[in-house]
């Protein structure tokens, strides 16, 4: 394991989003919006109120998308990889269409996945040879588990401010969000982290439900005890990579 001066340096030098990656995360971003504004609160339906609530779930699907991947480029450059997102059309229009006829009922979010690729001189004196899928399958639980730490603020958001759309539609997106992902299906995340790791697959099932059953019960209790698995997860985490 690198020192973390040297994963700083990295992030320094490698860390960016190339031109076709900021186009797919703006198409996905949109997209996510939309189909989370497709149904909000009211009964009348009028262009002001659909267009302030699309800016809302706008908002929150540019917070969660681009700090889920930005987290996941930062763990890749620690363990010697370049991560890229990469857009997957035929997920983006199936998660349009199940939105659009269930009337923003069912919103899922399938939207691409992360590749990686090797950073050669990086890689020299800390790997013999070999691409590792159960590095890939770890990047991809990162992404998971920043879904859930963003939906446990949120949550604290919706705590402080409970008649509050963009926190309550904050909390919602990053739990399908990281079920989503979840889902093994081809070319996407899931498939990837199954195939990587059984173990590490049932740990993000596993999370899912439990986060999505504490912070979706609204009460304090729940709340806190997302927060305290959070730190610890975090603090083993740190002490495990130590």
């Amino acid at each position: 394991m690198i020192m973390n001066e040297e994963w700083a340096a990295r992030i320094r030098d490698f860390f960016r989003f190339s031109r076709e990656e900021m186009i797919s995360l703006g198409v996905v971003i949109l997209i996510g919006g939309f189909l989370f504004s497709l149904r909000f609160p009211g009964e009348i339906f009028t262009i002001q109120s659909w267009t302030y609530h699309f800016i809302l779930a706008a908002l929150v699907a540019a917070i969660s998308i681009v700090i889920k991947t930005a987290s996941q480029k930062m763990q890749a450059l620690k363990h010697g990889y370049y991560a890229e997102f990469h857009i997957v059309w035929i997920a983006v229009i199936a998660s349009l269409l199940i939105g659009i006829f269930s009337r923003g009922y069912l919103p899922v979010l399938f939207f691409g996945a992360i590749s990686t690729s090797f950073m050669v001189r990086q890689r020299l004196g800390e790997f013999r040879y070999g691409y590792s899928f159960e590095d890939n399958a770890n990047l991809i639980l990162n992404g998971i588990t920043t879904c859930l730490t963003l939906a446990t603020i949120f949550a604290l958001g919706s705590f402080l401010f409970p008649d509050s759309y963009f926190f309550t539609t904050g909390i919602i997106f990053n739990l399908v969000l990281a079920a989503c992902t979840l889902v093994p299906i081809p070319k996407m995340d899931g498939l990837a982290l199954l195939f990587g790791s059984k173990f590490l697959f049932t740990v993000g099932v596993g999370s899912v439900i439990l986060y999505s059953l504490l912070l979706l019960s609204g009460t304090k209790i729940g709340l806190v005890l997302a927060i305290m698995i959070g730190v610890i997860n975090k603090i083993v985490s740190l002490l495990w990579t130590a």
